[in-house]
């Protein structure tokens, strides 16, 4: 199985610190196999990703590089905004998807395999550029440290998940879906 754009174990992937925090439903969230996200991915200007190694567990951070400087490592984005050039998720898949970010094919393959989506609704964002910034839109690819920390998550039903810190380095750029 081809698995384009992404490096498994020498991506400096680590989930600092977990809980499950606090339940705003009667829901039950199983938090056992959310410990680590050993797979980094991303493309386009700029979408960053890392992954369960299953593949069933998904943190996406997407962000319009245009409105932001990714030079500055002292920037933190609160996520509780609303700033739609910010978006940062939880998604979890039944089955592995092949490929459910960074593609053209729409609906992307395997998203039919999505079960849940969790929205970011609080909590911090720091992404830094380790390399020099190309061009935007230039199809050239740098790498990018993300650091999420105290973030809730809700799903479409007010069920809240919460994580202490969450971070990785991605290859993003070049082509963009």
């Amino acid at each position: 199985m081809l698995r384009s754009g992404l490096r498994i174990g020498a991506a400096l992937v680590a989930l600092l610190a977990i809980g499950c925090g606090s339940i705003a439903s009667n829901k039950e969230q199983d938090c056992s196999r959310m410990s680590t996200y050993p797979i980094a991915g991303g493309c386009g200007d700029v979408l960053a990703f890392a992954a369960t190694a299953d593949w069933l567990e998904w943190v996406v951070v997407q962000l319009d590089r245009s409105k932001f400087d990714l030079t500055d490592d002292r920037a933190v984005h609160d996520l509780s905004t609303a700033d739609p050039s910010i978006q940062v998720s939880i998604d979890r898949y039944s089955v592995a998807p092949e490929e459910p970010y960074c593609t053209d094919v729409e609906p992307p393959p395997g998203s039919e395999h999505r079960v849940m989506h969790w929205k970011a609704t609080r909590g911090r964002l720091k992404i830094v550029a380790l390399d020099p910034l190309p061009e935007l839109h230039s199809g050239k690819t740098y790498r990018v440290r993300v650091r999420l920390e105290e973030v809730e998550f809700k799903d479409v039903n007010g069920a809240v998940m919460s994580r202490v810190a969450i971070e990785f380095e991605s290859t993003v750029g070049g082509a963009s879906g």
